[in-house]
């Protein structure tokens, strides 16, 4: 099944076809037909089978991509010891966001989310993955540990599953590179 996933999407990234679909009007933002592209090359990468070609296309596009998906470019970067590349990524988030007591306060550009599956934590929680990949060392990994974690209590709105799932990620992948530090 994955294999046949990773198929279509590896054919959907070089040839994609005209979708027919309720929402199909969203796709003439050019922003959601690129968060597409990178969710569909995160899969491939994370995957173990990463479309080389459609990450530097992407890269050469990263001005074009949102916060969160130029975020998510950088850690796919990383995946393939690309780190400088991902590090020049990441720097305008990073010198984006302040710390504010023990927890790192993201801009508004960050959670500003133009199309389904929008997450009030998934922003913070893309970032932190992202630099505990690129350099987990940063100074901002504990602010944006513990943005992570607190953003439930720090809010009186409800978690939906968007926010749950990144959540666990960002906080499981965290927990790993502090037990492999010890």
């Amino acid at each position: 099944v994955i294999q046949r996933l990773a198929g279509y999407l590896r054919r959907e990234l070089h040839n994609p076809s005209k979708l027919l679909i309720p929402v199909m009007h969203w796709y003439d933002d050019q922003r959601v037909w690129l968060s597409d592209r990178v969710a569909a090359a995160d899969f491939l990468s994370r995957a173990g089978m990463p479309d080389i070609p459609a990450e530097n296309d992407l890269l050469q596009r990263a001005a074009q991509l949102s916060w969160e998906d130029r975020a998510s470019l950088a850690e796919m970067l990383a995946r393939r010891r690309e780190l400088t590349a991902a590090r020049a990524l990441l720097a305008p988030a990073w010198a984006q966001v302040r710390v504010e007591g023990r927890r790192a306060v993201l801009p508004v550009v960050a959670s500003t989310r133009y199309f389904y599956f929008w997450s009030r934590v998934r922003p913070a929680a893309r970032l932190l993955t992202a630099t505990l990949a690129v350099d987990p060392g940063h100074p901002l990994v504990g602010p944006l540990v513990e943005t992570v974690a607190q953003r439930g209590r720090a809010e009186s709105s409800w978690w939906d599953t968007q926010d749950y799932a990144s959540a666990v990620e960002a906080l499981a992948r965290y927990d790993t590179y502090r037990r492999q530090a010890a």
